[in-house]
C-alpha cells in the first residue's frame, strides 16, 4: 500500500470520527496477511529460517520441542491463507513469555529503582519505587518488548529507563533477532490486540495465562519481508499521525466557528439584513459542526434561547398581537381573582408590578412583555399524610417527571408507594 491509497481511502470516509482509527487499524489487518508490501522470491523462507534456529536451538528445545508442535497443531490461524513463504508458528518459538512481580506495599517506596505498573503505560503518572535486588530478568531496559496482560492490555516497546516491571506485565525476551523484527512483533501483537477488542472479548485479558499467550499462532514473515513492512507500517504509521493531528486541528477550528456563529445570532443589535444572512449561513452548517455529542447542548441551548427571542420562526403580520390576547386576560380578572383567593394563602403569589418589565433584548412588534403572574396561577403541592389519602389515588413525585422534557415516566398510586418496615431505600433527587 502506497501513501496515495492511503490518502484516498481517508478521504471516502473522513466525516467518520474514528476514521483515523480505522486506518491504523488496516494498515496492520494488511501487514500480518501479507498484503502490505510485495514479496520478493529471493528471500529466504521462513520456514528455513525456524529450520536452522531449531537445529541451533535443539539441545535446550529439545524437551519441549513434542508439546510445541503440539500446540502448533492445536491452534488455528485467524488469517484464511498465508504467503508461501510464510510460516505460522506458535509465540513459544519465537520468545521467552517472563513474568513480572508482585509486590506488597511495604515494598514499594518513594525513592529507588521505578516499579513499572500497567497504569504507568496508559494514563497513570504516579510511579513507586523499591529498594529490593531481584533477578536480572525482573528488570525491563529500553527498547525492551512487554505486553500488558490486565483489564488495559497490548504490547508496548519500552522506550524509559530501567525499571521493575508488575505482576500484571510480561516481559517478551526474543530467542534470536535472526528470526523475529522484534519491531515486526510488536506490530503484530498490536494488531492481535484490536482484534480482541473488536470482536468484544477485551475482559478475556484478565484471564489471560502466560500457557495462553506462549500458545498463540502467529504468522511469521522472512526475516527481510519483515523488515519491509516495518519500515512500512513507520511511515504509513506517521502519515496516520499527521491526518490526526490535521483533523484535530479542523475540528477545533470548527468547533470556534460554531461558538463564535451560534453567539452572533443571539446578538441583539444586528439588522435583519445581516442577521438573516448569518443565521442561513450558521443552518447550513449545522450538521457539520455537531458531530460530536458535547457540541449537541449549545445547539439545544441556541434553539431555545432564539425560540424565545422571536428569531425561530418568521412573524406573520396577519397573527392577532399579544397586546389583544393581554386584553382578553385582564378581560378575564374576575373569575382570575376567584381562583386566586381560593389558593392557600401560604402560596400566593406576589402583586404584579405596574411598572414595565424589561427585557435584555428587543422583541418582535406584535410581542409582548409580561409577568408570569399575569397568565397563570401557581400553587406549591402540600405535604400530606399518606394514610389518610385514598389508596387509588394518582400521587405524584418529581422522580415521575423526566428532566428537562417534563414528559410523564410513571403514574402510580399512593399504595404503590408505601414503603414497609425493613425495605432498603435509596434517596435519588
Amino acid at each position: 500500500m502506497n501513501t496515495n491509497r492511503l490518502i484516498t481511502l481517508y478521504d471516502r470516509m473522513a466525516e467518520a470520527p474514528d476514521a483515523v482509527a480505522k486506518l491504523r487499524r488496516f494498515v496492520l489487518d494488511l501487514a500480518v496477511r501479507g498484503d502490505l508490501v510485495a514479496q520478493d522470491p529471493a528471500d529466504e523462507p521462513a520456514s528455513e529460517l525456524l529450520r536452522q534456529f531449531l537445529i541451533k536451538r535443539k539441545p535446550v528445545l529439545s524437551s519441549r520441542e513434542k508439546q510445541y508442535k503440539e500446540e502448533t497443531n492445536s491452534l488455528t490461524l485467524s488469517i484464511p491463507t498465508l504467503p508461501s513463504n510464510w510460516e505460522g508458528v506458535a509465540l513459544c518459538e519465537l520468545l521467552q513469555v517472563l513474568n513480572g512481580r508482585a509486590y506488597k506495599k511495604t515494598e514499594l517506596l518513594d525513592t529507588g529503582t521505578p516499579v513499572l505498573r500497567v497504569g504507568n503505560l496508559f494514563t497513570s503518572k504516579k510511579w513507586y519505587y523499591s529498594d529490593l535486588k531481584l533477578s536480572e530478568d525482573k528488570y525491563c531496559d529500553r527498547g525492551d518488548l512487554i505486553y500488558a496482560w490486565s483489564a488495559s492490555f497490548g504490547p508496548f516497546i519500552w522506550r524509559g529507563p530501567r525499571v521493575i516491571y508488575h505482576y500484571h506485565i510480561w516481559k517478551l525476551s526474543l530467542f534470536s533477532e535472526s528470526v523475529v523484527d522484534k519491531h515486526f512483533l510488536y506490530y503484530l501483537l498490536l494488531q492481535r490486540t484490536e482484534e480482541i477488542k473488536r470482536a468484544g472479548h477485551g475482559i478475556s485479558m484478565v484471564h489471560m495465562t502466560k500457557g495462553k499467550i506462549e500458545q498463540l499462532q502467529v504468522p511469521l514473515p522472512p526475516l527481510a519481508e519483515q523488515h519491509r513492512i516495518v519500515a512500512k507500517v513507520n511511515e504509513l504509521m506517521a502519515l496516520c499521525d499527521k491526518l490526526e493531528e490535521s483533523r484535530a486541528h479542523r475540528q477545533d477550528t470548527g468547533n470556534q466557528l460554531a461558538s463564535a456563529s451560534f453567539a452572533r445570532l443571539c446578538e441583539t443589535d444586528r439588522t435583519d439584513k445581516t442577521y438573516h444572512a448569518h443565521a442561513k449561513f450558521a443552518i447550513n452548517v449545522l450538521p457539520k459542526v455537531t458531530v460530536q455529542r458535547d457540541q449537541i447542548k449549545p445547539v439545544r441551548q441556541t434553539i431555545l434561547n432564539l425560540a424565545v427571542r422571536g428569531k425561530l420562526v418568521e412573524q406573520n403580520p396577519n397573527d392577532e398581537p399579544a397586546s389583544v390576547l393581554m386584553k382578553k386576560v385582564d378581560g378575564g380578572q374576575v373569575e382570575r381573582d376567584e381562583s386566586y383567593r381560593r389558593t392557600s394563602k401560604k402560596n400566593r403569589r406576589s402583586s404584579v408590578s405596574n411598572e414595565a418589565t424589561t427585557l435584555p433584548y428587543r422583541l418582535p412588534k406584535s410581542w409582548e412583555c409580561i409577568s408570569l403572574g399575569e397568565v397563570f396561577i401557581y400553587d406549591a403541592g402540600i405535604k400530606r399524610d399518606s394514610s389518610k389519602l385514598d389508596p387509588s389515588w394518582w400521587l405524584l413525585e418529581l422522580e415521575d417527571i423526566e428532566k428537562q422534557t417534563g414528559r410523564l415516566l410513571a403514574r402510580k398510586q399512593v399504595n404503590s408507594r408505601e414503603s414497609k418496615k425493613g425495605d432498603l431505600l435509596y434517596g435519588r433527587l
